[in-house]
Formats: C-alpha cells, structure tokens, sequence
C-alpha cells in the first residue's frame, strides 16, 4: 500500500482558520478621535477612552460621543452630517469626527420716545433702532434729551433682564446682550405747554398744571383761567369752573373757525405772559379773564410792574377783563397814604399799563355792553349799558382802550348763563385771531389798531365805581374802610357790534 502524503490538507485547513480569523471585525482594534471647531467643545462619551477626544477599541464596540457648544454658540453638525449633539454608533474602522458651531446672535430693539433719541454703539443694521448681535457683545446705549425735555428712565422687554436701579436713570446703558431685548427710553418735557409752538411754562412752577391745546390755525391765542384739575373732566362745558365757563363762551360762537389755536392753561394774566415764547415777528393774543387773587399792596404793585416788563417784551396783544379791580388813595398803618386797592383784587396790572404807552399800546380792556339778564331782543335794544367792576375813574380815564362788547340774547342761553365782562374777553380774542389770520404780518400794535377801527362810537351809560369823599373832598370811611360808592355816566365808548364779531 502507497503511504498517504497528508501535508496538503493540514496546510489548506491552516489557511482556512487563518483567512476566517483575519475577517472578525472584533478580532481588530481601530483609533476613535474627535475634534471641534470654534465655539465648543467635543468628548467621548462611552466607552472611555486613552483621553476625552481618543480612544482606540476592539471592532464592533458601541460608542457614545457628544458636542458641547460654549456660551454665546449653537451646535450645528458633525463631520458625518448628523445633527444631534450626542451620538451612538459601532465602531468598525478607525474614524475622525469633527463637530462644527455657530456663534448665537440676538435681536436688540429701541422703541424711539417723543422728547428724545437713543443711539446705539457698536451699530449693527440701524444706529438708532437696533439690529442683530452676536452672543456676548458688548452694547452702549445713550439717550439724549430734545431741548425741553429730560430723560426719566429705561424700560425693557422682557423686564429684569438688564436693568436694575442703579442703572435704569442713566443716560448711558452699557450690557452684555445673551437675549433678545427691546430696550424704551422715557423722556419727561420740563415744560407745561407746546414746545414746539413757543407756548409753555416752566414745569417747575407747578408740575401738575393743566394745559390744553385745540385747533390748528394760525393764529394763536392763549387763555390762563381757572380750570380742573390736570386728570379731571376738562372739557365739560357746563361745568362751574370759571376757565371752562369762560373758554365755553369762546367756543360756543368760534368753535367752528379754522383761522385759531387756542391755548388753555391754569394761571392768571402772569402766566399768559410768562407762557409766550414765540418768535418776535410772529403776533400771538391773550385772552385774559383772571388776575391774581391775593389783597393788592405797594409791594404786589412791585410785581405788576415785572409783569407789565414782561408783556413789552413780547409780541403780544393783551386783551384784558376789567372786572372786579380797584385802586384808590387810601390811608393804610402800614404803607401809609399810598396807592393801593380798595376791593375786588383782580386786575390790578391794568392800573401800571394805564400810565405805560408801550404796555397800552398792546392791550385792549373790555367790558360788555347790555343789561345782565335780557329776556329778549327788545328788551335788550332798550336797556343796554356798559358794565364795569373798576374803581378809582378807570373807565372813564381809559375808553380809548376799551371795548365794550355788544351781547346777544342767545349769550344768555344755553346754559352758559355767562352774560360778564370775563366771558366778552374770549370774543374778542376770537375777533382779533380773524384778523390776525388775513394779515400774519401785524404786530401787536398794528392789529389793536385793526381791531379798534371795526368798532363804532356810541354813547352809552356807564356805571363805574369810585371812592366816596364829603363835601371837604375828604374820604368817607366805613367799619375801618373806604367806603365806596357807584355812579353813572354818559360816555362816547367803543362798541364791537354784534354783527362784527359774530360774523
């Protein structure tokens, strides 16, 4: 029997095991490495590694691994393109991963506020209204004031993001943006009043002052009365509140005219001075039904006397209610014999204006022209008088600057029950501001001359008040005081018919 050669067949199993074994994945190690880009940071999760980014595992082990974005950054994908932070897969070659970020940017938005702007550094789309920015930027806001106003406080969307009360008032805002805000400045006018038209008061004076515009014409017109209060019910017109009364009357006959804007504030005849601060070629009008109610002195004659400066020194024409006013010689234990008011403080102004030309020479007096109460046209077209609550002659000293107003039955009515000299003022106010309205060339002077030349000379009866003395010229004192006594008079006056201002 030949010998068997059985060297072949070992040789051939040998290379079978071998070639089977070099084909098991786990029968390798591969190397795992990760790397990130800027703005984050990358590990291994499981199973760990020789370090936090490296491993070297057998073939066919899970591993776990995760990208972790830095403040400010978001993740957005691995090398491999999957986009989850954390990943699990077999391990069956050797793999480099690479995980990529993006910064985070965030909307900042300013609300622009009446009185002021707000600029913004570094800019980033608009330098006053905003943009977007990267995560962790540093942002500067300053707010300034227009002219007139002052900055009050920030305010901000979401609230307690940013602002705390050490920073809220001030007028540079500095941060660190990690949100998306909206920041709103709060500017505060110092002013009562229109700005921008030149009618307004010091705020300082009263903060909580009322203050009203209405219309829209040309020629302005200010009234400083007695009104409500700043948040009360202004503008009701029955209301018995002296302003209202008084601007009511106004309204009720040039409440539909389009040649005025008419200025209501709480004051007397001071703050209609104070409140002009218009150009000194354009013509405003007072309209003046109220004085100061504190008992008139040489000292309070001090301050007529600023007051009548004041008026020069505007462009304005003064119209102004002579009611309830009186100034007389008489003997006092403190002044002694000097001039002063006997009663009815209230326009006391008038008395320092009658003996300066340039002061005159801008200001109207009026009084009203009728009996108080008529019950119709013919009763009124009989009794008609001027009516006046001065002392001292002033009227009659006075009439080539005084307008006595013709009133209408209807003046009367409608609940206005205003028939006085406080509410004939407006109207003429109202008449003048047409004029005004035809010529905005005419000074203060110019248009009283306007507005005297539409009145007609009519001799009327008019009662005036004065300080009674005796036969010896001396004065008649009651209960400690000059006693008074009313006359009448027959005077050529100046009248605005009805038909003239009505018009």
């Amino acid at each position: 029997m030949a010998k068997s050669n059985k060297t072949p067949i070992i040789l051939l199993c040998f290379l079978f095991v071998f070639s089977c074994k070099s084909d098991d994945p786990s029968a390798k190690q591969y190397t795992l490495t990760l790397k990130a880009m800027e703005g984050g940071t990358v590990s291994i999760v499981s199973p760990s590694g020789t370090s936090a980014t490296q491993g070297t595992y057998d073939g066919g082990t899970q591993v776990e691994v995760r990208a972790t974005p830095k403040a400010g950054y978001s993740f957005v994908k691995w090398s491999n393109k999957k986009t989850k932070p954390t990943i699990s897969f077999t391990l069956d070659a050797s793999l480099s991963l690479t995980a990529s970020f993006t910064q985070q940017s965030y909307n900042l938005t300013i609300n622009q506020s009446e009185g002021g702007t707000v600029s913004v550094s570094p800019v980033s789309g608009s330098s006053t209204n905003g943009g977007a920015y990267d995560a962790g930027r540093q942002i500067t806001l300053t707010a300034t004031p227009n002219t007139g106003y002052e900055f009050e406080h920030w305010s901000e969307v979401p609230a307690n993001s940013y602002l705390n009360r050490a920073n809220s008032k001030s007028l540079t805002l500095s941060f660190t943006i990690n949100k998306n805000i909206t920041f709103t400045p709060r500017f505060e006018s110092i002013y009562t009043g229109n700005y921008s038209d030149g009618i307004y008061i010091d705020k300082e004076a009263n903060e909580n002052q009322y203050f009203h515009k209405e219309g829209n014409g040309s020629a302005k017109i200010v009234m400083s009365d007695q009104f409500l209060e700043k948040n009360a019910s202004n503008f009701n017109a029955s209301a018995n509140v002296h302003g209202i009364r008084v601007r009511s009357s106004f309204k009720k006959y040039f409440g539909s005219k389009t040649y005025y804007t008419l200025y209501s504030f709480e004051g007397n005849n001071e703050t209609s001075f104070d409140a002009v601060h218009t150009p000194s070629s354009e013509t405003v009008i007072i309209s003046s039904s109220r004085g100061i109610s504190n008992p008139f002195n040489v000292i309070g004659r001090k301050r007529f006397t600023t007051e009548v400066n004041t008026l020069k020194g505007i462009n304005a024409l003064y119209i102004q209610s002579l009611e309830n006013a009186g100034v007389d010689k008489a003997k006092d234990k403190s002044d002694g014999n000097k001039e002063k008011v006997a009663t009815y403080p209230h326009v006391g102004v008038s008395y320092i204006i009658q003996n300066d030309a340039a002061a005159k020479a801008k200001t109207i007096f009026v009084a009203f022209y009728g009996k108080r109460r008529p019950t119709s046209t013919a009763s009124f077209n009989r009794r008609v008088r001027g009516w006046v609550d001065l002392h001292g002659d002033f009227v009659i000293n006075n009439l080539n600057d005084i307008i006595f107003v013709e009133l209408p039955d209807d003046f009367f009515s409608n609940g206005l029950r205003i028939r006085n000299t406080s509410s004939s003022t407006p109207l003429v106010a109202g008449f003048a501001a047409g004029i005004l309205a035809g010529d905005r060339n005419l000074t203060a002077e110019q248009l009283k001359t306007k507005v005297m030349e539409q009145t007609v000379r009519k001799k009327i009866k008019i009662r005036d008040y004065r300080i009674k003395k005796d036969s010896n010229g001396q004065i008649v004192m009651e209960n400690g005081k000059p006693k008074e006594e009313r006359y009448t008079v027959e005077k050529m006056a100046n009248v605005l018919e009805i038909s003239k201002w009505k018009q």
